[in-house]
């Protein structure tokens, strides 16, 4: 199974648009301004990003407007997710909130995963990382990688070298993390088979103790009786072959029983191990 990569940015184009088209709606809709061209160009380069990603094997899911990117976070796990940090061009949202629209979907995707008990590894993507380290230095201080958004080759390959890098240390990780609950839901079989098993031993054992107790007293009184001769020595002889009897019959039946039982749970218990394989 590809791992799965969300990437979340305001950048990326309509899937059913080709680079020409797209480029000649953006300039008709807002102008043919030198901002607007770096638009276009920073567009088209999402476009190449995304297709290096497919080639290479990788599963690409996309949002490009802020409504979009939240209901694709919270409907659908992922692998590994690329966040936009300024979203300039989602005129959905107010204008003071654009700047920083990433840090939220970060926020959201966080929020999801402490819910499911999972952790999703996160890239910041920003153009801004340059001329304000402090963006940098706090995505850090998120546990988030930044990585500077230009129109490069240089950066194109950096983003799919740590996109690999962090797919190879979620792939051991999570490798770790399957024999540890493999090796927990082995021992977790092993105690619930002979739990029961157990417990008989344990209540069997008791009253082995009580029945040899008992026997030793009523030998030891009939002794003294006999030394008194108040009772004769054949009737205790017979008194005490008929406790070693009834407590050797009773302990051998209890014993083929328990054997059965460990047999049986030993079987169910090699079963489930095969299951869960």
């Amino acid at each position: 199974m590809s791992t799965r990569v969300i990437l979340l940015d305001d950048q990326v184009p309509p899937e059913n648009m080709d680079t020409a088209t797209f480029k000649k709606n953006v300039f008709k809709k807002f102008g043919e301004s030198e901002h607007n061209r770096a638009f276009v160009d920073q567009c088209i380069f999402m476009t190449e990003i995304i297709t290096s990603l497919k080639d290479t094997g990788y599963q690409i899911i996309t949002a490009r407007e802020y409504n979009e990117a939240i209901e694709k976070i919270e409907k659908t796990e992922y692998d590994i997710a690329i966040i936009d940090l300024g979203w300039y061009m989602d005129f959905s949202l107010p204008e003071n909130e654009r700047p920083s629209a990433g840090w939220k979907l970060c926020d959201k995707l966080d929020e999801i995963d402490k819910k499911k008990g999972r952790k999703t590894p996160q890239i910041l993507f920003s153009s801004r990382f340059p001329t304000m380290p402090e963006l940098s230095f706090e995505a850090a201080r998120r546990m988030k990688l930044p990585i500077y958004k230009q129109s490069s080759d240089f950066v194109k390959n950096t983003l799919l070298a740590t996109i690999r890098f962090v797919e190879s240390n979620v792939t051991l990780v999570s490798k770790d993390v399957s024999d540890n609950k493999f090796s927990n839901e082995i021992r977790n079989l092993i105690i619930d088979s002979f739990k029961e098993p157990l417990r008989e031993y344990k209540k069997w054992t008791w009253i082995t103790i009580v029945f040899v107790c008992t026997s030793l007293l009523i030998l030891i009184s009939g002794i003294l009786l006999v030394y008194e001769k108040k009772v004769e020595v054949g009737t205790i002889t017979s008194i005490g072959s008929i406790i070693t009897g009834s407590l050797s019959s009773l302990l051998y039946r209890r014993l083929n029983k328990s054997e059965k039982t460990i047999n049986e749970n030993k079987n169910q218990l090699l079963k489930d191990i095969k299951r869960l394989k």
